[in-house]
């Protein structure tokens, strides 16, 4: 299906290159499928009084390039002569950096990528807004993105679906022995507080794990919390070791997905997931996955699933099957845009 020729191609690859995150898992996705890659990290460390400096423009979209970011990418580019530059976000790229870039060589594919719903405020700055004119192809995960982008000078804005990294995500053998009956794993918002207290006072035991939680140790004698930064492999073990995996949106962001919706099933896990129309066309309701749409409809389903043993493992084992035969993992989906970007 994809060229071969795509496999030898250089890639700069722009952003915020954190241990655990999916912008590290992008990076190495793309180095396993072949790619020349020479990465560029966005950030790094800062004394204490720059950091909370920094902070503070930030909060006002103004996002200072403390790290020389632009310069290291033209010298980069001109040392290592790309075919594709690829920026994760791009909040300190500025866009007279993209017009060099373009000026100074004409066959370069300048992809700007986000996972994050890049209207709200605190996913943008200056840098962004006023290059967005300026990338040559801008991918979403947020299909309402799409056109709220091309109001902001981006030509070729696309969306695709979010992927997980298959070498992190799997199943573990746990030889059908479970450590948790219900968990979530993701940080805290007060409309996920309001549905996991509605189970807790339902009798049901949830174990929580994620930023932001902490200050809620011993609120409620069911609701079991491990705040804090949790490490992706951690995250993979949480999934194998749960009956039910909860999986709640962020309201605020507008999700109908995140990452967080192909890495439960692709761990081979069973997933009790807020129902969307994007849902629905990642994974079959009730065969691959399961959804529900208030909290009076989670927790029928939670009785439900957590006794019915034989169905709950059937959904379960189907939904990393679709997990492995769709284009749902990083290695396939980042092939597949790059395909489509140059088929253009």
């Amino acid at each position: 299906m994809f060229e071969v020729k795509l496999i030898n191609m250089k890639l700069l690859f722009v952003g915020h290159i954190q241990p655990g995150s999916t912008t590290k898992q992008r990076l190495l996705a793309f180095k396993r499928i072949g790619f020349n890659v020479l990465d560029c990290n966005v950030d790094g460390s800062l004394p204490f009084f720059l950091k909370y400096l920094d902070r503070i423009f930030c909060h006002y979209y103004i996002y200072l390039d403390w790290w020389s970011v632009n310069k290291r990418i033209l010298k980069f580019v001109k040392d290592f002569n790309p075919n594709i530059i690829w920026i994760e976000k791009g909040l300190r790229i500025r866009r007279e950096t993209l017009i060099k870039l373009k000026n100074q060589s004409k066959n370069i594919q300048i992809v700007g990528y986000s996972c994050d719903d890049l209207i709200l405020k605190r996913n943008l700055s200056f840098n962004l807004i006023n290059s967005f004119p300026f990338y040559d192809h801008f991918i979403t995960t947020k299909s309402y993105n799409v056109e709220e982008l091309k109001k902001f000078g981006v030509m070729n804005a696309r969306f695709y679906d979010n992927a997980y990294d298959n070498t992190v995500y799997k199943l573990i053998n746990n030889d059908g022995k479970y450590k948790y009956d219900l968990s979530f794993v993701g940080g805290f918002e007060e409309e996920r507080f309001k549905s996991i207290i509605f189970l807790a006072d339902a009798n049901f035991i949830i174990h929580v794990f994620g930023p932001g939680w902490q200050e809620y140790l011993g609120f409620h004698k069911n609701i079991i919390v491990k705040g804090g930064w949790i490490m992706e492999d951690e995250v993979n073990q949480i999934f194998n070791q749960t009956k039910v995996n909860l999986h709640f949106l962020r309201k605020v962001a507008r999700d109908l997905q995140t990452t967080r919706s192909m890495e439960i099933p692709g761990s081979c896990s069973f997933m009790l997931a807020e129902d969307t129309s994007e849902h629905r066309n990642l994974f079959a309701h009730e065969k691959e996955a399961v959804f529900f749409s208030s909290d009076e409809d989670l927790l029928c389903k939670v009785k439900y699933y957590l006794i019915n043993d034989f169905e709950r493992e059937k959904i379960k084992l189907a939904g990393h099957k679709r997990s492995i035969n769709s284009f749902y993992s990083y290695d396939k989906i980042l092939l597949k845009i790059v395909e489509d970007i140059k088929s253009k």
